[in-house]
């Protein structure tokens, strides 16, 4: 749920773009959207006017800069015509401007102090130009004159899904650029003047993660707290500026102020109007659990409004939290044929095909996806999901190792992996995913147990058994970790041990089989073979279909010389799950009774088998 509130998060803020109050910012065509990041931290959004070029544009980011406040832009390092091997973010502070490489050769990087600049360092122009069979390009850039040493030359990056862009009216973006690098304390004015412009017109968005270099030191102490509403909003823009803060808070974990935010909205979208006030009222109802109150307020929006794909992805999200899964997938296709690159709909579309067993068609929406947005770790994470449950574990193993790879630090994708390894039968690498996972999250509870178990299969029990412990500790109840743990003193020839664990297993479960079986073979290894007997009859009770309950019900019989019986029970075993063992312990069966053809006819079975098995 964690995961889908985030992309609920990222779209359900569209609503704020409907608010027809546009900001003086705007009308002078400087900036279009402040985007603010989980820390609150602005990224200013300057893209086309046009409608349908709105995702092509640049972006100017606010962080910290080893403690110094920069702005940061995206842009490719030049060196001809049109090459440009680096790409990374310049950021431009009071004293210094520095280059940090994301792509390409990282000895391009440098921080150059202001003293190292001209007096008017910084002009901004189109500085390549590549040419195809019908058009000449244009690509604007920045060029830094620089003291004793040659100049340095990027191009603006611009954010698109497609990178086919052509961003018109660069003009007020080269200026604001030029502007940070000639005269930084008044390029930080202005940021601030058109970001406050902005929030306040409603032109602004929170994204579920930062636009900006996610190596980008400091950004934990560059928080700025998003300021109050203007008090000249009126109710329904107030209700529809706190219904965007509960989805803030949630997306952030923050549970609680995500409810008195929610409630706030409610309180004044007691009487809405406009499609926008409707559709936060929904929000504000979704973020308090409230699904049919929230559908009743997105039904209203989209009567108002049919065209925007945000309130049906709403909708479909509301949907699905109610398991009504067939409205959901109309709402979320309604959401994709208005929007086609709604990476939202393409993933919760294919988390309910993926619950409903078609793992084809879930893969291909997270496929989508991924194509949309590529860097986003959790679509791999569900897609590798979708891979696991149609049992091919390599293209789950390579989903997680990508999900990893850009999302280092979260223990849940180690879990998973090392689950899958285990699976796998590759128990050393489970235990190194395990390891990882537990130093960024020592209380994982299931982590134990994947790494407990591995030990197990590897025979290092000492270290199994402590593990077991560990789980056991942060869930006492967890019957899971007796009957590991059960079985690790087995193997240890502690029986007495194993018994308690086992006989714990089975107060917490008395339906258990396995716990009856297990702990009947101890008591067997004891010599009890009555309490044994019953252990195993207990199980076959419990599970009739369980082979293995009769080949050692039928071993006691053997033991105790009641051949028949035990032929009988090990015949039961060999129906149920035929095993090379259960054949050679009947042959031994019929050989104690004196019938040497069919125990030798179960021999050359057990053979048989034994040659199979041995085939790659």
């Amino acid at each position: 749920m964690k995961v889908r509130i985030l992309i609920f998060t990222a779209s359900i803020t569209l609503f704020f773009l409907a608010i027809p109050q546009i900001a003086q910012a705007q009308k002078n065509g400087e900036a279009q959207m402040v985007i603010l990041d989980e820390n609150n931290r602005a990224t200013l959004r300057f893209s086309n006017q046009n409608p349908d070029q709105q995702q092509c544009g640049f972006h100017v980011s606010n962080l910290l800069l080893d403690k110094e406040e920069s702005l940061a832009i995206r842009v490719s390092r030049l060196t001809q015509i049109v090459d440009m091997p680096e790409i990374g973010w310049l950021y431009i502070t009071a004293s210094r401007i520095v280059y940090r490489i994301q792509t390409g050769d990282p000895a391009f990087a440098f921080a150059i102090s202001r003293k190292d600049l001209d007096e008017k360092p910084g002009s901004v122009e189109d500085l390549t130009r590549y040419t195809d069979d019908t058009r000449t390009y244009f690509s604007p850039g920045l060029k830094l004159r620089l003291h004793d040493r040659p100049e340095q030359q990027f191009a603006f990056r611009t954010f698109t899904r497609d990178n086919k862009c052509s961003v018109k009216n660069q003009k007020p973006y080269k200026k604001f650029i030029k502007r940070a690098v000639n005269d930084f304390s008044g390029a930080m004015a202005e940021f601030k003047q058109l970001t406050t412009s902005l929030q306040h017109a409603g032109k602004f968005q929170f994204g579920p993660r930062r636009i900006t270099s996610a190596s980008q030191p400091g950004n934990d102490e560059s928080a700025i707290p998003l300021p109050p509403p203007d008090p000249n909003f009126n109710r329904g823009r107030q209700g529809m500026y706190y219904a965007m803060l509960s989805v803030m808070e949630s997306g952030n974990g923050r549970k609680q102020q995500a409810r008195e935010h929610a409630e706030k909205a409610l309180q004044l979208l007691d009487n809405p109007t406009e499609e926008a006030e409707f559709y936060a009222k929904g929000v504000a109802q979704y973020e308090l659990g409230n699904d049919d109150l929230a559908i009743v307020n997105f039904d209203k929006a989209i009567q108002l409004d049919s065209q925007k794909a945000a309130r049906y992805l709403s909708r479909g999200l509301a949907y699905y939290r109610k398991k009504d899964h067939d409205r959901a997938i109309a709402d979320f296709d309604k959401a994709i044929q208005l929007e086609s690159a709604l990476t939202g709909a393409y993933v919760n579309r294919g988390e309910i095909y993926n619950a409903r067993g078609e793992y084809d068609r879930a893969i291909a929406d997270f496929d989508k996806a991924i194509e949309i947005e590529p860097q986003q770790a959790s679509t791999y994470m569900k897609r590798g999901n979708a891979y696991f449950m149609k049992n091919n574990l390599d293209r789950t193993i390579s989903n997680l190792d990508k999900a990893i790879q850009l999302n280092p630090n979260n223990a849940g994708f180690y879990g998973l992996r090392a689950t899958v390894h285990a699976m796998k039968r590759d128990y050393l690498q489970a235990i190194l995913d395990c390891d990882k996972a537990l130093h960024l999250d020592p209380d994982d509870v299931q982590t134990y147990s994947v790494r407990a178990n591995a030990y197990s299969d590897i025979g290092d029990y000492d270290r199994s058994i402590a593990d077991f412990d560990k789980v056991v500790q942060l869930k006492p109840d967890d019957i899971k970790a007796y009957l590991g743990r059960g079985k690790a003193y087995f193997e240890k020839g502690n029986y007495d041990r194993s018994i308690a664990d086992l006989q714990r297993a089975i107060e917490l479960d008395p339906q258990s089989a396995e716990a009856y079986i297990t702990r009947g073979i101890a008591y067997a290894r004891k010599n009890d073979l009555d309490r044994a007997f019953v252990d195993f009859e207990k199980a076959i009770q419990l599970r009739p279909q369980y082979g293995f309950g009769y080949y050692n019900r039928g071993r006691v019989y053997h033991f105790k010389g009641d051949y028949d019986r035990a032929i009988a029970d090990y015949s039961e075993a060999i129906r149920l799950k035929p095993e090379i063992r259960i054949y050679q312990s009947r042959a031994s069966a019929y050989e104690s009774k004196g019938d040497k053809d069919k125990a030798q006819a179960d021999r050359d079975k057990a053979a048989e088998l034994e040659k199979q098995q041995a085939k790659p």
